[in-house]
């Protein structure tokens, strides 16, 4: 059934209006809305391009806009001054939180390049290159993993260069230690579980290279000789790893169904380590691809782990990730049922469907920008989700909460959003 149209003359507060227009037509930062108080009422009917207005009865609150009056000034005036305050918690609790990223993003940058350089050791097993290795390891499980949105959120924006044997090696090891961790596994078990999770592909690395930077998909003789990382990965450790990260290099790829490699085991005979490194291996291969595989948004990998792979992973412990990173994990870049479009800067564990959100607003500086937070918006949600290139650099440089991350883009984006706005204010005060 159609919605009614009305002259915008005749809108109402508490109507939930669709203004039909163009983001850089109107101000609002959606143009489906309710219309709360009389300056929005006056902003809409000001629009130079708009006549008509579509509303909604169903999501309007006529009666409550009816029987609302000058009675009640005082509280709505209370109300926004208790607003304002929210406002300013929330948005410094961004300011921190951009920070908190900024920091972990400039250390997992160090850790890179000192893995880049152990390279050479690493490939040959010594007792010295496994001993870095394992202070590698014991920095991202006892460092990074302390914020684990911050992890998440450079795990699902990774971009470029950082899609390199080291960049893999720490997202696998942040996410199977938290992983472990949300098992309860004592503290030794998940030391032992981050230093298997860093080095369990140490194997390719004595892989021809024209095979490990293919940008194609692998062919069947080419996936053959891949798989053989698990054996040369033994090779390469001999004697001088733990049984844990041996388990680990050995079974990554088995899958509890049976259908895994290198050698199919069932789910019995697969050590929980593996499993954890498993599950966290898959989901980074999901979000950043090679062999010229499309990337899935973070959710979308979450989705896709569950419709296609269940068999594959230990019940228990998927239920664990999903709780770890939510159904919508930090870094997803997201599109919600009123237009709008934003990036996940927090998951919600006790309603999952509903993260806090950062818009895109073309009159708000990316810097003063407040989280959304969905589950106190009953009638928003999120509608789908997206990877970055799928998004206009303007949305997505406004929208990264790293400095890095689109860096060359972001003060141009600023002085191009606040243009924006400024030409959006200018129509509306001058109909």
């Amino acid at each position: 059934m159609s919605l009614p149209k009305i002259a915008k003359g005749e809108l109402m507060v508490g109507m939930y209006v669709d203004l039909g227009l163009s983001w850089f037509d109107h101000p609002f930062a959606s143009a489906r809305f309710k219309i709360t108080d009389a300056a929005t009422l006056a902003q809409i009917q000001a629009l130079r391009k708009l006549s008509t207005v579509t509303w909604d009865p169903d999501k309007s609150d006529l009666d409550k806009a009816a029987e609302s009056g000058p009675a009640d000034d005082v509280q709505e005036a209370a109300a926004v001054i208790s607003n304002a305050d929210a406002d300013a918690d929330a948005r410094d609790a961004l300011k921190s939180q951009r920070s908190a990223l900024n920091k972990t993003e400039s250390k997992v940058r160090l850790l890179n390049q000192r893995v880049r350089n152990l390279m050479g050791n690493l490939t040959s097993g010594s007792e010295i290159a496994i001993a870095a290795a394992g202070d590698i390891a014991g920095e991202v499980t006892d460092d990074l993993v302390s914020d684990p949105n911050a992890v998440m959120q450079l795990i699902n924006l990774s971009a470029g260069d950082d899609s390199s044997f080291g960049r893999h090696a720490i997202n696998v090891t942040a996410m199977s230690v938290m992983l472990a961790r949300a098992a309860e596994l004592d503290d030794a078990q998940v030391h032992s579980i981050g230093l298997g999770a860093f080095l369990h592909d140490i194997g390719t690395t004595r892989l021809p290279k024209s095979l490990t930077l293919k940008k194609s998909e692998l062919n069947a003789p080419e996936s053959r000789l891949y798989q053989e990382h698990c054996r040369i990965g033994l090779e390469i450790m001999g004697d001088n790893a733990a049984a844990i990260v041996r388990q680990i290099i050995a079974c990554h790829h088995e899958r509890c169904d049976g259908k895994g490699s290198p050698r199919g085991l069932g789910a019995d005979k697969i050590p929980v380590a593996a499993k954890i490194v498993a599950l966290a291996n898959r989901y980074d291969h999901l979000c950043n691809p090679s062999h010229g595989r499309a990337p899935l948004a973070p959710s979308d990998a979450i989705k896709y782990l569950f419709a296609k792979e269940r068999a594959h992973f230990d019940k228990r412990l998927l239920d664990l990730f999903v709780k770890c990173l939510g159904v919508y994990p930090p870094g997803t870049l997201v599109g919600l049922n009123n237009d709008q479009i934003g990036i996940v800067v927090q998951s919600n564990p006790a309603a999952p469907l509903k993260p806090l959100v950062v818009v895109y607003d073309p009159v708000v500086k990316r810097t003063d920008a407040v989280p959304l937070d969905l589950s106190a918006h009953g009638a928003l949600s999120v509608e789908r989700s997206y990877v970055v290139d799928q998004l206009p650099d303007v949305i997505s440089s406004y929208l990264a909460l790293s400095a890095r991350t689109h860096y060359y883009l972001v003060s141009a984006v600023d002085s191009e959003i606040l243009a924006a706005g400024e030409r959006l204010r200018d129509q509306t005060a001058n109909p």
